[in-house]
């Protein structure tokens, strides 16, 4: 269980998140996809209003809390599904991912969407 301050703790983290952004020569809300643990409402919320990142940008992780709950590091799995199967990624798009663990830990990191078309299960045959 998170202490209850560690939601906030996201604004002593935001240099870290800024220099892990400014690598791509980008700021924190200019990613078009992120892909973050979504490890309570509240780190999302906090997510937001730290970095003046709009709700929809974080829907898929929204969804995950939603339906699953926090499911630890597998979430980030989870919320990089939902953004693959959604169709809205496409070759070129970057991706800001965002693991937070106990104690307030974090890893960051960026990536662009290489994806030229979509992969269904059925075409890799897992469906």
């Amino acid at each position: 269980v998170l202490k209850k301050d560690v939601p906030n703790l996201l604004g002593d983290a935001a240099d870290h998140f800024h220099a892990i952004a400014a690598r791509q020569g980008l700021e924190v809300p200019d990613f078009k996809h992120y892909v973050l643990h979504p490890g309570g409402q509240r780190v999302l919320e906090n997510f937001e209003k730290t970095f003046d990142v709009p709700r929809e940008a974080l829907q898929h992780s929204y969804d995950c809390m939603r339906e699953n709950g926090n499911i630890s590091s597998a979430s980030i799995l989870d919320v990089l599904r939902r953004l693959f199967e959604s169709g809205t990624a496409e070759a070129g798009d970057t991706v800001f991912f965002g693991g937070f663990g106990p104690g307030f830990s974090a890893v960051l990191g960026t990536g662009v969407w290489a994806a030229a078309e979509r992969v269904t299960a059925e075409r890799v045959g897992m469906g």
